[in-house]
């Protein structure tokens, strides 16, 4: 059965909550500010007691979509063209970037409900594309290369991602998918030469 809050199964509440999100987080997530539903899903968001029950419910939310993407599953080099498919769903999905950038941002703040959350992420994410990386060094499809620069080069590429995912957002002419597909590919291309950036220790 999915999780529930206050006895509401939360995939019957997924679809509302994706919709209204973006409009819930207009004021952000202090716990001074008041919590006003969003009209558009009123009667699902009124299942959720405050701002942070919201948060936490859209979050387990995009996790799991996230998830069910399968990035991280395939292996070797062509295991990048992953993030392509996560470029095509964040341009399908404009509300939900728009709440997980904004997100992002007010997570800096070390009392922010979101920070933990962020912060998982954030290292799951850089160390599964770092240990992917550095097995397709160890295959053979690429020249050898450091943790350093490997931990460096996937830096690098996240934020050139999350980069493009903000201009995108601020003028939607921006080819988001189309500039990241020719970034990756100047990438790979890169990394089958060895030319790496030169990392840390």
């Amino acid at each position: 059965m999915a999780p529930t809050t206050t006895g509401t199964p939360l995939s019957l509440l997924a679809l509302a909550i994706a919709r209204a999100s973006s409009r819930v987080v207009a004021s952000g997530f202090s716990t001074r500010t008041p919590f006003l539903p969003a009209r558009q899903a009123a009667s699902a968001c009124s299942a959720f007691q405050d701002k942070e029950d919201l948060l936490a419910a859209v979050l387990e939310w995009w996790a799991r979509e996230t998830a069910a993407l399968g990035i991280g599953e395939r292996t070797g080099l062509r295991g990048f063209n992953d993030l392509r498919v996560l470029m095509t769903y964040h341009v399908e999905h404009r509300g939900l970037l728009e709440l997980f950038i904004r997100l992002t941002g007010e997570a800096s703040h070390e009392k922010h409900p979101a920070r933990a959350f962020i912060q998982q992420r954030y290292g799951k994410i850089v160390d599964m594309l770092v240990g992917r990386l550095l097995s397709v060094a160890q295959a053979g499809e690429i020249p050898p290369i450091t943790h350093g620069q490997a931990e460096s080069e996937i830096r690098a590429l996240c934020a050139a991602m999350d980069g493009l995912e903000i201009q995108w957002l601020l003028d939607p002419t921006v080819d988001l998918v189309g500039l990241f597909d020719q970034h990756l590919d100047h990438t790979l291309d890169r990394w089958g030469q060895g030319r790496y950036v030169p990392g840390t220790s």
